[in-house]
Order: structure tokens, then sequence, then C-alpha cells
């Protein structure tokens, strides 16, 4: 029996799925990296509005919060160029970054959005990753075009 690895090749379907799950990450990103304040839901889980913070823990909060902003950001535009030009290609390594990526990025910021869930009585926006997580690993998948194989 012979098994050959799958080939990869770019998806017209992939990179629309790959486009989607960037939109609510650029936007994402945006928002946070631009806050001047935490928002809502960081005000129940840390049991206290912005106001009532001391100065040095709102700065301390507003360093992390615009930091990993800035941080989806810039992996928005790497994924961005990585779609518009070596993904375009079919360039192997690039077919096997864009998801390692996206789904590594997103599992950090999951990882993050769970303890304050899990933690305090905040409700983060959790599900939105993980809904931006199943696009970028169903477009993953079809990048994978299996081959034949001899049984």
């Amino acid at each position: 029996m012979s098994l050959s690895a799958p080939q990869l090749r770019p998806n017209k379907a992939a990179t629309i799925l790959y486009s989607i799950a960037l939109l609510p990450i650029y936007i994402g990103g945006l928002v946070y990296s631009c806050l001047n304040q935490f928002m809502p839901y960081h005000a129940v889980a840390v049991g206290h509005e912005w106001h009532e913070l001391e100065t040095g823990t709102q700065m301390l909060i507003l360093a992390a919060l615009n930091g990993a902003g800035s941080l989806m950001l810039t992996m928005a535009m790497v994924m961005t160029l990585l779609l518009l030009i070596p993904y375009k290609k079919a360039e192997r390594w690039a077919l096997i970054a864009l998801p390692l990526l996206g789904l590594s990025t997103m599992l950090i910021v999951l990882r993050s959005a769970l303890l304050v869930d899990l933690n305090t009585p905040a409700n983060p926006p959790w599900f939105v990753l993980i809904i931006i997580m199943v696009f970028i690993a169903i477009a993953a998948g079809l990048t994978a075009k299996p081959t034949n194989s001899t049984l």
C-alpha cells in the first residue's frame, strides 16, 4: 500500500473563507488598538468602572489592550499579504504558513478570552474567535488536494 501526502494548491473558496475570517480580525484589531478605556465586559471582569481605577492601572490595561489590538492588525496584514502574493502563486510554504499563523494567533486570543469568561462574571465575545478559527480551518482543508493512492 502506497499513500502519498496531499498536494497543496490555492482554492478560490479557501481564499474567500480566509478573507471573511480576516474581516473581524481587522475590525477587532482596529477597535482594540484605538481604545482609550476598557470595554464594558472588562469593567464586569474587574468589578470596577474605568474612572474608579488608578492611573497606573489604567495605563497598564490600555497598554495590554492596545498592544493586543496592534498585534491582531499586524497579523491580519501579514495574512493578507500571504493571500495576495505567495498563496496565489501556490508557494507551498505560504499554503502552510497562512493557516498556521491564523490559527495559532487566534488560539492565543481565544485562551485569553476564555480565561476571563471562566474566571470572572464577564462575557467576552470568545464565540467570534471560534467562528474565525473554523473559517481558517475549513480554508486550510480546502487547500489540501488529496492525491491518488495505490492500495
